[in-house]
Order: C-alpha cells, then sequence, then structure tokens
C-alpha cells in the first residue's frame, strides 16, 4: 500500500508498552482488538438511521471472523477477553451488533510527547480494571438483572452466587438464538442431572464452559418440532372456521 493511500485511510497509535498487555500473547485477541481499531468510525456515521459514534461500528461475530480468517468460537472469545478488561464495550440491537472502542481517543490523538494526562496503554489498562470492579460492585448491589438472565436461572436446577453467575452472562453478549439454546439446554441438562446434583455444574461454569453446546443439535430438533406444531395449529384453526378447508 502506497504513502498516499495510508494518508488517505487513516491511521491510530499503539504504544510500545502494548508488548506488556496482558492479551499480547493471546494472538486471536490481539487480532480481533486491532481489527476493531482499524475498523472503529473515525467520525459519527449514519446507519440504518441510527448514529453510529466516533469509535464504534456495527458488525456481527459471524463477519469479524469472515474477515480475520478466525473461526467464530475464536472471536466470540476473544471478544469476551476484550470486554472483560474494559477494552470495548458491546451491545446490541435488532439493527445488529455495536462495538465501541473504551478510551478511543488514547489511540487517535498525536503528541511528540507523553503527559501525565496522556496515561500508556499499561495505565489505561489499571484504570479500566479499577472501572470494573467499580462497576461490578454497583451491580452486586442491587442492578436489575435482564429478563433473558433470570427465565435462564429459573429453568437452572442448581443455584451458586446469582451476581457471579450474572456478571458471566453480561460478558458474552448472547443474540436471540443463543438464549434461546442456553434456556433449552438448561432445561436439558437439569433433567438429565435430577438425581445427580452433587456433580451438577454450577450454572456460572455451565456458561463459562460453553457446556450449552453439546445441546445444539437437540435444539434444531426442537425447532423443527416446535415449527410443526405451530404449523397443526394453523391447520386447526382454519378447519374450524366457515372459511376453511375441509
Amino acid at each position: 500500500m502506497s504513502f498516499e493511500e495510508n494518508k488517505k485511510l487513516g491511521f491510530f497509535k499503539l504504544y510500545r508498552s502494548m508488548l506488556n498487555w496482558e492479551w499480547f500473547k493471546d494472538s486471536s485477541t490481539l487480532h480481533v482488538f486491532i481489527y476493531c481499531l482499524l475498523k472503529a468510525n473515525h467520525k459519527d456515521q449514519r446507519y440504518k438511521g441510527d448514529v453510529v459514534k466516533r469509535g464504534s461500528f456495527f458488525t456481527s461475530r459471524k463477519i469479524i471472523a469472515e474477515e480475520t480468517g478466525l473461526t467464530e468460537q475464536s472471536v466470540r472469545t476473544a471478544l469476551k477477553h476484550l470486554k472483560l478488561t474494559n477494552e470495548l464495550t458491546i451491545s446490541t440491537s435488532p439493527k445488529g451488533t455495536v462495538i465501541s472502542i473504551n478510551n478511543y481517543d488514547d489511540y487517535q490523538t498525536v503528541t511528540n510527547t507523553l503527559t501525565n494526562n496522556q496515561p500508556t496503554p499499561n495505565q489505561q489498562l489499571t484504570t479500566n480494571k479499577n472501572d470494573k470492579n467499580i462497576k461490578n460492585e454497583k451491580n452486586g448491589g442491587g442492578t436489575p438483572y435482564t429478563t433473558d438472565f433470570l427465565r435462564f436461572w429459573d429453568v437452572y436446577k442448581k443455584h451458586g452466587f446469582k451476581d457471579d453467575c450474572f456478571k458471566e452472562w453480561q460478558l458474552w453478549c448472547y443474540t436471540k438464538e443463543e438464549v434461546e439454546l442456553i434456556i433449552f439446554a438448561a432445561k436439558e441438562y437439569s433433567k438429565e442431572m435430577e438425581n445427580d446434583r452433587q456433580h451438577m455444574l454450577y450454572p456460572r461454569t455451565f456458561l463459562e464452559d460453553e457446556k450449552y453446546r453439546d445441546y445444539e443439535k437437540s435444539f434444531e430438533k426442537y425447532k423443527v418440532y416446535l415449527q410443526e406444531q405451530e404449523d397443526l395449529e394453523e391447520v386447526k384453526k382454519m378447519l374450524k372456521t366457515k372459511d376453511g378447508y375441509e
């Protein structure tokens, strides 16, 4: 790529102290973080009627996997890492997933010397961790649980520490499809372990180890069954009406 092309596309800066960053040796997490820095909007932009702020961009795990050459599972884990240490903020909406770079300006502002007002990534990381701890304490202090999490908690037949489990739930940014898979899997797993609750995984471990993925094939069959039942009910309704088929 030529110098002129680079000038047009812009740049971001990285401090050499990133060599000491806790995820630096995790190649997938490092890859995804640099990808996010490259993809983030350098100014506010509109997308399908919404304003996507500077330092943010619309995407999906599938898109990131395709554009980085990583598997969706690797992308998923990397995003969890980056959200855990507060490098990224991730939110979902009907239009897609929005990823925001926290402290985005630190990677954009160009200066000749560092000042106390311009933290290095190591300083930034420490601050981010402190901020995260504060947020977690607030969460433990009474932040409402989401409806989807409570659905999972209610069907899972072994309970641990609810706040810790909810923190794990929030890290993953589950899609609607994944939420339904998790709830289905929690029900099935609870049935299987009904007579052996002692060896049943705690709910946080169930999420953390992605145990629910063992039930993906069963879940697909279950969805087909639900669709068949829905179609059957529709036929029954039609037969009951005067204008229905006989």
